[in-house]
């Protein structure tokens, strides 16, 4: 829980001896704003939030203090000698909240002494119920504002703000901001995955951006690596559609894609992927060791990314390498599928995401060992669970021969056998409750419902592990939904059947888990996601299916010793 203080009290530090970096940078391509020379007020993230999907990571120093963080003349002289890049706007962002320079509004003033190019603001906007900010803030051409959260509960979630700042507090400030300023309102609207972009919570941003009125509305989504890995990026086509929900009809402004680059930029791109060249790097690395605004490193990150020629992992810090440059990571690993749809899921899934980390034409090299579920299904039916795991065994040993490093079975329910099955192989087996844990964990979620086959709803192979190993309570439905969502597994899902009132009736069930205290919903089958989205449920979903899979690639791309040791 963090600490509370008064105003003006930071929470938390500046790190010790910060690069020494230029205030100014750019250049830089801005979908919203052209060519953006961008201005930095403050040290690298300071700011007042600490949002979960902040590009640059956690913020160091959380604060409400305002006053001169960096030096307003020597921002005032970079700033002369950037003018000649002829720049569409100077833009007021950077790598914290540049509201907390208490000589903001001094600043602009005398950037307008010195150029015609106009001024814009990035903000967070916590700041403008403060009346002086507002002031500052409107000598501006552009003030870009967010809105990230449409409740409380959700704003303390996504923004985790300075105590000082409620959402009431912010609402206001936007509000006022709107009355008050005369130039140009551009609001943007950050959307994540399963937490803000459900049709209840895009109803009440709707209703607020309609009482703010801005001149444009702006969506976005988490599309960099974030501060949080739960904090998820909406699908572009989903974007696309929610931005007809908003008035004015918003504009999607988020960089799925890279854009042109100028000579200039290009250089900068070099400069990154010969460092990239040598040795994976984090965003601070390559700022510190090609003496770059972290901000900027992160834009040119997005077009590599985007060009198949960086990728990036996440190995507790997000790790950036250049695609090509490193080989040998891309390990074996094994698959034992159960009914083939979801088989096909977890194959997607992989290779998905290795062509995503590894670009160019890389896919994931696996040993597949694909049962007839007939089979299992009837030993299961029938309690035939020695001859289950006899069979798994067998199919294990199978691709352990063939070469596989590592093993997964691709399926929930038949972890029944899990530990037969690792003792009767020579290489690991990546539990598909510990993936599914850790992605809990993650989100920061306290007690889960479980849905699932009535063997791992009911039984202790499943949801103990995720209570006696991970400390999670698990909620489980009542017995005629239990029955229910058995039913619905395996005799539709595993024949391939969708049906919409199996889909009623599965996000019924799961409301009644969420009344009974359950912050998630495990969806502990890997054909459940045939059947359920995220926006069926008002709590987060743990696919287990792709917590799995994704475990799975980590693991497999993962360097160093200590690759393929997985909890047993």
């Amino acid at each position: 829980m963090m600490r509370r203080s008064p105003p003006g009290i930071s929470v938390g530090r500046v790190r010790a001896n910060p690069p020494r970096l230029p205030h100014v940078f750019g250049p830089v391509p801005s979908r919203r704003l052209g060519r953006s020379l961008g201005v930095d007020l403050v040290p690298f993230k300071t700011c007042s939030y600490d949002c979960i999907y902040c590009q640059l990571g956690r913020t160091t120093c959380k604060t409400i203090e305002r006053r001169e963080w960096v030096p307003t003349e020597a921002v005032l002289e970079e700033l002369k000698r950037k003018l000649d890049t002829r720049p569409d706007y100077i833009t007021l962002s950077g790598s914290g909240e540049p509201t907390l320079h208490s000589r903001l509004g001094e600043i602009i003033e005398r950037i307008h002494t010195l150029t015609d190019v106009p001024v814009a603001v990035l903000t967070n906007g916590s700041l403008l119920w403060q009346k002086e900010v507002r002031q500052e803030i409107a000598l501006a051409e552009v003030v870009l504002p967010s809105l990230d959260a449409p409740d409380p509960e959700r704003f303390e979630f996504v923004n985790r703000p300075v105590p000082e700042i409620t959402f009431e507090r912010l609402f206001e400030g936007l509000e006022a901001l709107r009355r008050e300023f005369k130039g140009k309102y551009w609001l943007e609207v950050m959307l994540l995955h399963g937490y803000t972009s459900l049709p209840p919570q895009i109803r009440q941003l709707a209703a607020l951006v309609r009482r703010i009125r801005p001149d444009k509305v702006q969506l976005n989504t988490a599309v960099r690596p974030p501060a949080e890995a739960y904090a998820m990026a909406v699908p572009p086509e989903r974007l696309r559609e929610l931005a007809r929900e908003f008035q004015p009809r918003a504009e999607v402004i988020a960089e799925y894609r890279g854009r042109a680059t100028t000579a200039q930029s290009q250089a900068s791109e070099e400069a990154i992927l010969v460092l990239l060249r040598r040795r994976p790097c984090t965003e601070h690395d390559l700022a510190h060791g090609l003496a770059m605004r972290p901000i900027e490193v992160a834009k040119h990150l997005a077009l590599l990314e985007s060009k198949g020629q960086a990728a990036s992992q996440r190995r507790g810090l997000v790790y950036y390498r250049r695609c090509g440059s490193v080989r040998g990571h891309e390990d074996h690993r094994a698959i034992g599928g159960m009914s083939w749809e979801s088989t096909a899921v977890y194959y997607r899934l992989i290779n998905e995401a290795v062509k995503a980390r590894l670009g160019g034409l890389h896919s994931a090299p696996c040993v597949l060992y694909s049962v007839d579920f007939a089979v299992v299904e009837e030993h299961q039916r029938q309690g035939r669970w020695q001859e289950a795991e006899r069979f798994l065994v067998n199919a294990a040993q199978s691709v352990e021969r063939a070469g596989a490093e590592f093993l997964l079975i691709c399926t929930n329910t038949m972890h029944k056998v899990a530990e037969a099955v690792q003792a009767g192989i020579g290489i690991p087996l990546l539990h598909i409750a510990d993936a599914t844990a850790a992605a809990i964990q993650r989100a920061g979620v306290r007690q889960v419902g479980l849905l699932g086959t009535r063997f791992t709803m009911e039984e202790e192979f499943y949801r103990g592990r995720l209570t006696e190993r991970h400390g999670l309570p698990v909620l489980i439905p009542n017995p005629e939904d239990r029955a229910a969502v058995h039913r619905i597994i395996y005799e539709e899902l595993c024949l391939g059947t969708v049906r919409p009132d199996s889909k009623v009736q599965m996000a019924t069930m799961m409301s009644r888990l969420v009344e009974a205290g359950a912050e998630g919903i495990v969806l502990g089958c890997t054909e459940l996601d045939l059947l359920v989205q995220g926006e069926d449920c008002c709590v987060p979903l743990f696919d287990t299916t792709r917590e799995h899979a994704l475990e799975a690639v980590e693991l497999a791309l993962k360097p160093g010793p200590d690759r393929g040791v997985v909890t047993r």
